[in-house]
């Protein structure tokens, strides 16, 4: 795992940081620490379905199924390509087109999250910008 190398490799270098796995529905405070919950990893699906029939009346349906667009930027260029849901398409765009939500992102961590599929990690990383109008 790639905590328990981390704090090994910390040890070893005798640096004062660590790292720790943060279950949903755990938290940390600088006054508390860290309240960490136990989660069954094998029945992590079970947890998502849950929380999607829990959620499903709060999301916005409109938003789920409208086009999205992607500004990959690279270079100080900008390509553009709409994801459609509806339609099931992605398409190279020559120009921005009026969709309600719009992500930013550079080329180099929208490639790697896709040859990874690592879209879990993007959002955290803070490596892209979300517009919703």
């Amino acid at each position: 795992m790639v905590s328990a190398w981390y704090n090994k490799r910390a040890g070893e270098l005798d640096l004062n940081t660590g790292s720790v796995v943060m279950a949903p529905g755990s938290s940390w405070s600088d006054t508390e620490g860290f309240n960490i919950q136990e989660f069954d990893y094998a029945n992590k699906q079970d947890y998502v379905d849950e929380l999607l029939e829990k959620c499903r009346p709060k999301l916005p349906r409109k938003k789920l199924m409208t086009p999205i667009l992607f500004g990959a930027v690279e270079h100080e260029a900008e390509r553009c390509f709409l994801i459609d849901f509806p339609a099931g398409e992605v398409r190279d765009c020559e120009t921005s087109p009026d969709v309600p939500i719009v992500i930013d992102v550079p080329v180099l961590v929208l490639n790697d999250c896709t040859r990874k599929f690592m879209f879990s990690a993007w959002t955290p990383s803070k490596r892209l910008k979300i517009h919703i109008k």
